[in-house]
């Protein structure tokens, strides 16, 4: 695997790593020519140190590298990690070639304002563990209150047993007009409950949904229901997207500024009912910002695949004189 390049990544990268921060490795490597020629080309190449499924310790070493394909098309779909590769700095450049070179010089060519991959992790993020802590900790809730109780056939004669858990959020009486008359649920995190639903049938529905949530969730939920470290990756996420909108650019590692607001989310020195609504804030920025910004709109495909052609091109033909080479030696023995 010849590498065109691999850098530090991650936290050591943005300047938000912590004593317990795991390392890092990004990179992009060149396919030998019978994968390409197979069509085998492995879109990315995963060298971690921690094969378990267990959360990596400041010990663990995660190494990613993409083949060059994958990488410019990750830069054409706006994904975030593939900016964050193109804006790394020669200091945390571990290794590279005259391949890296080259895309570096053409860099702001490969700049556009296809961010949808930006605004969809800032939103993934906080939902899927900021929020979701918070519903594993609303579910867990009425788990408790219901399942002491056995006598209570529905929903409806459980009523007063869960009314003080209402709150109007995550725990809360919806009404649905229908053709004839007005029905009403029992919604919790989402998932609507008709009142005649047997309280059993309830437990055994919420047990599954607390059940399937993952390890890292269940963490938040011990947390207060926040995984802070997912809604600081959220926040400097919508700084990169911010700033690669406004200068066609990321700045790496964070500057002071974003870089302490980070930190304090990631250690949970925040209150989460200002940060929530600043996300929010940060997210509507970027779309009013990406309907102004001068940045093409999306990255011209015609340049891409001619790269991919001229390098991938290189790599059958040198690999084909060789043979020839071998080929000759053996005729002339």
């Amino acid at each position: 695997m010849k590498i065109i390049v691999k850098s530090i990544a991650g936290s050591h990268l943005f300047g938000t790593n912590t004593p317990l921060s795991d390392k890092d490795f990004k990179g992009v490597y060149l396919p030998d020519a019978e994968d390409i020629l197979l069509g085998k080309i492995k879109k990315s190449v995963n060298l971690s140190t921690n094969r378990s499924n267990t959360k990596n310790t400041s010990d663990d070493i995660d190494t990613e590298f993409y083949s060059l394909d994958k990488f410019l098309t990750m830069l054409a779909e706006g994904q975030t990690v593939a900016f964050e590769l193109l804006f790394t700095p020669d200091s945390h450049i571990i290794e590279k070639s005259e391949i890296w070179d080259k895309i570096i010089s053409i860099r702001k060519q490969l700049v556009h304002k296809k961010v949808k991959a930006f605004v969809g992790y800032c939103q993934q993020q906080a939902n899927k563990y900021g929020i979701k802590g918070s519903r594993m900790g609303a579910i867990k809730s009425v788990i408790d209150r219901l399942s002491k109780v056995k006598h209570f056939e529905h929903i409806q004669s459980a009523y007063a047993l869960y009314a003080d858990l209402l709150d109007g959020n995550l725990i809360k009486h919806t009404e649905i007009q229908g053709k004839d008359k007005l029905f009403t649920y029992l919604e919790i995190c989402g998932k609507k409950y008709d009142l005649v639903t047997s309280v059993s049938d309830l437990l055994n529905s919420l047990q599954k949904q607390y059940d399937n949530y993952g390890a890292r969730a269940k963490q938040a939920e011990l947390n207060q229901g926040i995984d802070w470290k997912a809604i600081s990756h959220a926040i400097r996420v919508c700084h990169q997207a911010k700033e690669l909108l406004l200068n066609g650019k990321i700045t790496l590692p964070l500057n002071e500024e974003h870089r302490e607001e980070v930190l304090r989310v990631k250690k949970g020195n925040e209150d989460f009912n200002k940060i929530s609504p600043r996300l929010e804030e940060l997210v509507e920025e970027i779309r009013d910002i990406e309907k102004i910004s001068t940045l093409p709109e999306e990255l011209n495909s015609d340049l891409i695949d001619c790269f991919i052609r001229y390098e991938y091109g290189k790599v059958i033909s040198n690999w084909y004189n060789q043979l020839q080479k071998n080929y000759q030696g053996i005729s002339d023995d």
